[in-house]
């Protein structure tokens, strides 16, 4: 066996970067289908987890919204609940003024 001559050589380094061109080829298809992957995967989780999280949360604030007391209700309500105290306030102060103002009787 001899000497490797300048073809032999350009033949070797010709498969040498067919195969390294086939390997990256190779490689770069596989982390496409990885990415792909990956993100069918996270997609996936979001669908079954996430999304029927955000789904309940958003469930609860509709139910909260409708049973909650506006400011305008509660501001109508205490006004009222003022007024009925201030009434039987006023009738409590007329009662005593009666009760004091009655004149006493000599014997009792």
């Amino acid at each position: 066996m001899g000497m490797l001559t300048e073809q032999d050589l350009g033949q070797i380094g010709k498969l040498i970067l067919d195969s390294e061109g086939r390997l990256e080829k190779k490689i770069e298809e596989s982390s496409v289908k990885t990415a792909d992957r990956v993100i069918a995967a996270v997609g996936e989780m979001l669908e079954q987890n996430v999304l029927p999280q955000i789904e309940e949360v958003r469930d609860d604030i509709v139910g909260i919204k409708a049973t909650m007391v506006t400011k305008d209700y509660l501001d109508e309500k205490l006004g009222g609940l003022k007024g009925d105290m201030t009434a039987k306030h006023k009738e409590f102060d007329r009662r005593l003024t009666a009760l004091e103002l009655r004149p006493k009787t000599p014997l009792g």
